[in-house]
């Protein structure tokens, strides 16, 4: 329960939801699967699913993570976040 509450909360803060949307902008934009993004960023499938989805609070360190699985410097991630 405590958890779906999270998740409705995360998908109300703009700012989070504006980083997942760059998040899978860029993986799109490069032809990448969330699985190779997810392999390439050292970090499981789920947790890429979950992020996208919003479901998630991704930690520093997995966004730096996944910046570099995209090949992308960390800030594109926080690109248009007000």
């Amino acid at each position: 329960m405590i958890a779906r509450a999270n998740a409705r909360w995360m998908r109300d803060d703009p700012a989070i939801s504006k980083v997942a949307a760059n998040i899978r902008r860029l993986r799109e934009e490069r032809d990448m699967s969330q699985v190779e993004l997810a392999r390439r960023a050292g970090v499981d499938l789920r947790t890429i699913t979950r992020v996208e989805a919003v479901a998630r609070e991704p930690g520093v360190a997995t966004l730096a993570r996944i910046a570099r699985g995209l090949g992308v410097a960390p800030a594109e991630l926080w690109r248009d976040v007000e």
